[in-house]
């Protein structure tokens, strides 16, 4: 007896962040789009004292999403000081 899996499993990527490491961003894009691996979807879960990161996470993850169909969510985990 032979199984076909007819689709590919579901994979959540995820990745911590904070501020410091807003350098290395574009990268971090860049290397989402090109995977080979096709259904999956995105998590970052920022650790930034301040709002402005969650704020430039969320808009350039918004726009990764649109131009690859897929799904992108950014949590913010930090307390404001």
């Amino acid at each position: 007896m032979v199984f076909k899996c007819m689709t590919l499993p579901h994979v959540l990527i995820g990745c911590p962040t904070f501020e410091g490491k807003k350098y290395c961003l574009q990268e971090y894009f860049e290397g989402l789009s090109g995977l080979t691996y096709k259904n999956f979807e995105v998590c970052l879960v920022d650790n930034s004292f301040t709002p402005a990161y969650a704020s430039l996470l969320e808009s350039q993850a918004k726009k990764w999403a649109v131009e690859n169909g897929k799904p992108f969510t950014v949590h913010r985990m930090a307390f404001d000081l």
